[in-house]
């Protein structure tokens, strides 16, 4: 039977150079999902109907959730109302059905669905995957 041996010089030289490519590939990643949950966030609090208080608009913040799901590195990001100002954003976006307090049975009405954040995920959604794709197709030499 027939045998085959490579050797490789500079074998620990190459995988040095593929794992520092791999290092500054996910740390551009970080940056980009960084940006635009920021981006998000800033549009989200634009676009939020101003109530008398305004406490929704200013609630919206990024948040890194990669540890709660799971990754390894900062690539999962989210955008929502964060705190106790913004605990009604469900209210506001889906609206509600007729409601009628426990206590005395009074009706206090409906409020209609202001839905905004489907708008504010779309503004910035092309823009991202064409930075996220373009950074990943990015051919270097190593």
């Amino acid at each position: 039977m027939a045998q085959i041996r490579v050797v490789l010089d500079g074998g620990q030289e190459v995988l040095h150079k593929v794992d520092a490519y791999d290092r500054e590939l996910v740390s551009d990643l970080e940056n980009i999902v960084k940006k635009y949950a920021n981006k998000t966030a800033k549009t989200a609090r634009a676009k939020a109907p101003v109530g008398p208080t305004g406490n929704l608009s200013r609630s919206f913040k990024a948040k890194d959730v990669s540890k709660k799901i799971g990754i390894p590195d900062r690539l999962a990001k989210t955008v929502t109302a964060r705190g106790g100002r913004g605990w009604h954003l469900h209210l506001v976006e889906l609206g509600t059905a007729a409601r009628m307090q426990r206590s005395t049975g009074r009706s206090v009405g409906t409020m209609p669905a202001s839905p905004f954040m489907g708008a504010v995920e779309q503004a910035n959604a092309g823009a991202y995957n064409s930075e996220i794709e373009a950074r990943i197709l990015r051919k270097k030499v190593i």
